[in-house]
């Protein structure tokens, strides 16, 4: 089969089309949606925690059931005890699915933005408003009033998100009195000021996400916030344009910004429904990554800055899905991996949903350190939540431990709550809502009344802005990850400089140490934003001995606080690119990738040529160091800095291709793109298998356009072979595509000589052969 010829559609598609950053709202449109009729009440809900399969010390009751909830979606139990559940009444109702709407498919894949949807969802429907509105999704909120473990008291806290437009509202969260809530193409902040459990503000944070329809559920959620104090959420595959910067209609990627909304960034992208997010206790980011329905499996995902795991939305459309399955990148890391990828930790579970990471306090000591994933199959029998930890592997990570305890419920969501009990969200059957929905919760006898979890439930609910300084100190090493964090918090509110650098310097323990370290870092960026009095604070007299600690971990969270607070002396950090710890190098690769200069260069180097690409996430430090070299226009060291591209090394000269392949897919144009240009197409002469690759993938997947014709020019050394298989596979089936997609008279001669010659491969030779055949009418979409 050609290499994907959709690949081509897009790349004219985007050429044609001029990307909005604003949308326009159809709200004041919009008519008003139906009242969905939920199912009666019942005993099913009852009923069914019999046909439950969960450990036998804990104790399963219903919170909550129909026709007080229903096609729940998602869940959150704030520190106030009060449940939000996101409901569900437009699936296959309103929001569409193109399985569903084939006559509009290549009207998605050409969608830049919001706008562009709506168009072509009118031009294909004449009744499309009235079609499209009919439903709302929204937000209950329920609260037990009484204390005895089942909610009494429900309200809507905020409905009418049913815009033509609108996605599924499918992740909320409640903090220090704002409602955040995730809606296509909308990030939402709602308040119920008067406290009467109905929202009277809501504002847009921010807007135009969802340029596609792709396939129903890959919306927004995961919301969540990050040690660093910061909000992090999470889009499926739809896309996005909501700034010049923040555009990409292709893949799916998760967000960040502060709780105000501003400064938001795309952490990492290439994924394909990323559905929640969740962080351990030393800040790393995982989440679950759904597979493509073709034989691929659901990715465990390791979220690092600047990651890259390699989904297009494009591909779902090839009925293979193109280089997703032919060039392993679903797969766990191994030597076949394209090195532009973050490579996925594990392959595990069949639908990720719901998943948190176990605050170390409620159900039991014997899930301490476990992440706990909803694997929603559409039917209870096959889904259930697993529980697994992710265990250092080097800088990157392995899979143990994994387990099935809570099953035969058909999970979409789950909380953790202050009171010391677990609450799933129960979708109850099938795809589409029924009308139905369950929260339940699980709860262990021997510790829901203890002291400890008492305590937390206090300390959550209001005690930790009462503590004195020195308490507050002392709760970063609370056993609840919660508790640590919102100590943390409080004492950066009050910009307890002296109080987080005693317990960074001096504490005997390694986590109150790392949130004292975030806490740091939370007033260095305020310092560098230069919005607080924390801009005269002298961050170095704590960056400096940390970074020469004896703990690795210390060391590697400190090459992090070291990048915030923008630390001048770079010859504290670079020592650390030869840790013994590669945890640490990888750290402190990232922090140069934001503070480094042109004296970095060579260490990076060596580092990158010891770790060998054994190491996928110190290659990926070592790649993002670069990429700040190379976009550094104003350097006066361009000249040194390019030699990376024709070093001794195969790794260097790899992680120097995928540096410039970052910053040449940049969505703002760079100054110097001429010359990064340029550097990308010298390395065509690379002899290394995996660095040539590269290259390839670079030209033909970004596209970039003015080297498609040197890139076509290389059907002239397609005899030269490497090591055959995935590699002669993607260089072969890219350069036969790019001839195609030149389209002149000499490429047409080149796929037919190529074709003729019996000594080339024959599949590849009909792949030449199929490009000719369809010369004068290039198909839409590979069939």
């Amino acid at each position: 089969m050609l290499l994907p010829r959709f690949l081509m559609l897009t790349a004219m598609v985007i050429a044609n089309c001029s990307a909005v950053a604003d949308e326009p709202s159809v709200q004041d449109s919009t008519p008003e949606p139906q009242e969905p009729k939920l199912v009666a009440a019942s005993s099913e809900g009852q009923d069914q925690i019999k046909q439950f399969k969960f450990p036998e010390n804990l104790r399963c009751e219903v919170f909550a059931a129909e026709p007080m909830v229903a096609n729940i979606v998602a869940i959150h139990r704030d520190y106030a005890g009060r449940m939000f559940a996101c409901e569900n009444y437009r699936g296959k109702k309103g929001v569409e699915d193109n399985r569903n709407h084939k006559e509009w498919l290549n009207d998605d894949l050409a969608a830049q933005t919001v706008q562009d949807r709506i168009a072509y969802m009118k031009r294909h429907h004449a009744n499309a408003v009235q079609r499209f509105t009919t439903h709302d999704d929204r937000i209950r909120m329920l609260l037990d009033t009484d204390g005895d473990g089942v909610a009494d008291q429900s309200t809507v806290f905020a409905d009418h998100f049913n815009r033509m437009e609108s996605g599924i509202g499918a992740g909320v969260l409640s903090y220090r009195g704002d409602v955040f809530f995730t809606c296509i193409p909308d990030l939402y902040l709602l308040k119920d000021t008067d406290n009467d459990g109905v929202a009277d503000v809501r504002r847009s944070l921010h807007s135009g996400f969802g340029v596609r329809t792709a396939f129903h559920g890959h919306d927004m959620h995961g919301l969540i916030i990050g040690p660093d104090g910061r909000l992090y959420f999470s889009i499926g595959d739809r896309g996005y344009n909501v700034a010049p910067e923040i555009h990409d209609a292709t893949s799916g990627a998760v967000f960040r910004c502060e709780l105000d909304g501003s400064n938001l960034e795309v952490f990492a992208t290439g994924l394909r429904n990323p559905q929640e997010l969740a962080f351990d206790d030393y800040g790393n980011l995982f989440t679950g990554d759904n597979n493509s329905d073709s034989g691929d499996k659901a990715r465990w995902v390791y979220v690092v800055e600047g990651g890259d795991t390699g989904w297009r939305m494009y591909y779902q459309y090839e009925k293979n899905r193109g280089p997703f399955n032919r060039e392993k990148i679903w797969h766990p890391f191994s030597s076949e991996s394209p090195a532009y990828i973050v490579p996925p930790v594990a392959n595990l579970s069949d639908g990720p949903s719901g998943l948190e990471y176990y605050p170390g306090t409620g159900l039991g000591d014997e899930f301490k350190g476990k992440f706990f994933l909803c694997d929603f199959r559409g039917t209870p029998s096959k889904s259930g939540i697993r529980t697994f930890r992710a265990v250092a592997d080097g800088a990157f990570w392995k899979v143990e431990d994994m387990e099935e305890p809570f099953w035969q419920i058909l999970a979409t969501d789950l909380d953790f709550g202050s009171d010391g009990k677990m609450y799933v969200s129960d979708w109850v059957q099938g795809w589409v809502g029924e009308m139905k929905g369950r929260i339940y919760t699980f709860s262990n006898p021997e510790t829901v009344d203890s002291k400890l979890v008492k305590e937390v439930e206090q300390l959550l609910g209001g005690e930790i802005a009462k503590k004195s300084n020195e308490d507050l100190a002392a709760l970063l090493g609370h056993v609840d990850q919660r508790v640590r964090q919102e100590s943390q918090f409080e004492l950066v509110d009050r910009k307890q400089f002296e109080n987080l650098k005693s317990v960074a310097l001096t504490n005997s323990e390694t986590l109150p140490r790392v949130h004292a370290i975030w806490g740091l870092r939370q007033l260095a960026r305020n310092s560098v934003a230069a919005t607080s009095v924390t801009a005269s604070l002298d961050f170095a007299t704590v960056v400096t001995p940390l970074l020469k600690d004896a703990d690795a971990e210390i060391r590697a969270q400190a090459a992090e606080f070291a990048a915030d607070a923008r630390h001048a002396n770079l010859g504290d950090l670079i020592p650390l690119l030869d840790d013994e710890s590669l945890r640490v190098r990888c750290f402190a690769a990232m922090a140069l990738s934001r503070i480094g200069d042109s004296s970095c260069a060579n260490p990076i180097a060596e580092m990158l040529v010891e770790n060998a690409d054994s190491d996928p996430i110190v290659r990926h430090g070592g790649i993002m160091a670069i990429k700040l070299l190379l976009s550094d226009s104003s350097s006066n060291s361009q000249d040194e800095i390019s030699k990376l591209g024709q070093h001794s090394s195969a790794s260097v000269r790899l992680a120097f291709v995928v540096a410039l392949r970052k910053c040449l897919s940049s969505k703002v144009p760079s100054s110097n793109h001429d010359s990064l240009t340029k550097l990308l197409a010298e390395r065509l002469g690379d002899t290394d298998a995996g660095v040539y690759a590269e290259v390839v993938r670079a030209i033909h997947d970004l596209p970039i356009s003015n080297l498609m014709p040197v890139l076509a020019n290389q059907i002239e050394l397609m005899s030269r072979h490497f090591n055959g298989g995935i590699l002669d596979d993607a260089i072969a089936r890219r350069v036969i595509n790019a001839n195609f997609r030149v389209g002149e008279k000499a490429n047409a001669i080149a796929l037919a000589t190529f074709a003729a010659n019996g000594n080339m491969n024959s599949e590849r030779r009909i792949g030449a052969i199929n490009a000719i055949s369809q010369w004068m009418n290039p198909p839409n979409l590979d069939p």
